[in-house]
């Protein structure tokens, strides 16, 4: 049965948690015998293929035959790390359900986010009527997982909205209210946003200018790389050594000049690539849901831009910081110096900056609200 659409059929919200609870619980218990096996073939294999060497010395000849133990305990090393990457996702889907059924059994206090630190003394009513602390209404209601979501919902405790907006968000709780499964897999991603992006310091990163701003620098690079690769093919043809030394003498020197600002720069495009990988996938979650609310289609409206869903762009700027990566390598660090292609991905990855970058703080800004609304939804679904 889909949780998502349980209620429709008349269960009540206990009976819908309990009912995947076990579910969870059944699959994870199963899997969790299948990760112990296979933890207990490793090491059987790995001792008789320590036994089978120690036989070999003596038949050198035989050796390769060690290769078939290898290869199959790699084999299931990697069938192992699935299974403990699967077994921690359901982990936290066993969470999810546990703390709604503590929700609908009064055994929620002290088990959730307090939001103290959204408590303004000066507030007029946040201090009489508990908005935050132990057993507070933030407690209650939150079910965000990101930063941005708590604080959007604090936000919305502490301050009234107009009667339109107030509208908005109630026809959009109504959309959320029997999605469960959605709720489920973004409560999912969101522990990850929650633990890994820094939310303001990867939108003043979108925001501020690239490293590399000088047209001139941007032109000579790539210019100097091809004239490098000419150089040798003049060595190569015409015996002109002179120009190849002497250009690789003068790349050297404007890979020593570029040298600080392009570590500083990669250094910099790496953390922002990794925070947005993150929330990439809370957005491509919110991109391919079918939403009937305005507020929530406005939501998603908001998203697109100059053609290019967000989740796309995060992947387009995710495989330059790949290539950039690659410079880690001895030889590639060598070529790096005379064909500048780490500098190129990094001008390429700094005009991703510049048209994507802007909007960075709008998309944490769509998910707080998302993360606010199916909070709210949660409320709605569990106290019909």
């Amino acid at each position: 049965m889909d949780a998502g659409s349980a209620q429709r059929g008349g269960d009540q919200p206990a009976d819908v948690y309990s009912q995947r609870l076990q579910e969870l619980n059944r699959a994870q218990a199963a899997e969790g015998r299948r990760e112990k096996l296979l933890g207990l073939a490793k090491l059987a294999l790995a001792a008789c293929t320590l036994l089978s060497a120690l036989l070999l010395l003596r038949h050198t000849a035989a050796i390769e035959l060690l290769l078939v133990p290898a290869a199959a305990f790699v084999l299931l090393a990697v069938m192992q790390e699935k299974l403990i990457r699967r077994l921690r996702q359901r982990a936290r889907a066993i969470q999810f359900y546990e703390r709604g059924l503590a929700r609908l059994q009064d055994r929620w206090a002290g088990a959730g986010e307090t939001g103290e630190r959204f408590l303004d003394p000066s507030h007029p009513y946040a201090r009489d009527l508990d908005l935050f602390g132990k057993a507070s209404l933030f407690e209650l209601l939150c079910t965000a997982r990101t930063r941005a979501g708590e604080e959007t919902l604090a936000a919305w405790l502490l301050a009234a909205a107009p009667v339109d907006e107030v509208l908005r968000r109630q026809g959009a709780v109504a959309d959320l209210k029997e999605r469960v499964s959605f709720r489920e897999k973004l409560f999912l991603l969101g522990e990850t946003v929650r633990l890994g992006v820094h939310s303001e310091a990867l939108s003043a990163w979108g925001e501020r200018s690239p490293f590399f701003t000088a047209r001139v620098t941007r032109v000579v690079t790539p210019l100097l790389a091809i004239l490098w690769i000419l150089s040798l093919v003049g060595w190569a043809v015409w015996g002109l050594g002179t120009l190849a030394v002497a250009m690789t003498i003068l790349n050297l020197a404007w890979a020593h000049r570029l040298h600080a600002r392009l570590e500083e720069a990669c250094g910099s495009l790496e953390q922002a690539a990794e925070d947005l990988e993150l929330l990439g996938g809370v957005l491509a979650l919110l991109e391919q849901e079918h939403f009937s609310a305005p507020k929530l289609v406005a939501l998603q409206d908001s998203l697109r831009s100059k053609g290019m869903a967000p989740s796309a762009a995060i992947r387009k700027l995710a495989r330059l910081v790949e290539y950039l990566k690659q410079r880690r390598n001895p030889l590639a660090r060598l070529l790096d110096v005379l064909l500048f292609w780490g500098a190129q991905v990094v001008f390429a990855a700094e005009r991703w900056q510049q048209e994507f970058g802007p909007q960075i703080r709008g998309w944490l800004r769509t998910v707080g609200e998302l993360e606010a609304l199916t909070a709210l939804s949660a409320y709605a679904y569990e106290h019909p």
